[in-house]
């Protein structure tokens, strides 16, 4: 039963980000992101896994505010509260990137990963797949 939960989940933040980042294009937050602040501290009884899969670095912002960055061809989770927030992760190295958002469901003691790959466009743009 459980696996099909995290089965749910990961769909369901798989589809949102999909359509979201289809409609995002707001070039004042995308790329080269550098956060002027120390990451946040967070907590909470669910979690948020990010899979960065591509070559470039990513900033994490919970609710707007900057939690992290998860470097290139690797992994990071937060212990994150319950409820929906939103999600938002940048390229952190290439300008004209557009952000990701996403506003996802934390359940407790449920992980919600979000896998996450920089993709080069025709247009030299990088884009969230």
């Amino acid at each position: 039963m459980n696996f099909f939960k995290y089965l749910g989940v990961l769909l369901t933040v798989i589809a949102t980000a999909t359509m979201l980042t289809a409609c995002e294009s707001d070039s004042s937050s995308g790329g080269g992101d550098d956060p002027d602040s120390s990451a946040a501290e967070i907590s909470g009884d669910a979690a948020l896994k990010v899979i960065n899969e591509s070559d470039y670095d990513s900033t994490v912002y919970f609710d707007g505010v900057y939690i992290g960055m998860v470097d290139s061809d690797s992994y990071y989770q937060w212990d994150v509260p319950t409820g929906t927030h939103e999600i938002k992760i940048d390229n952190a190295e290439l300008d004209n990137s557009d952000a990701a958002r996403l506003s996802v469901n934390f359940q407790s003691g449920m992980i919600s990963p979000v896998t996450i790959n920089w993709e080069e466009d025709d247009n030299n743009s990088f884009n969230f797949f």
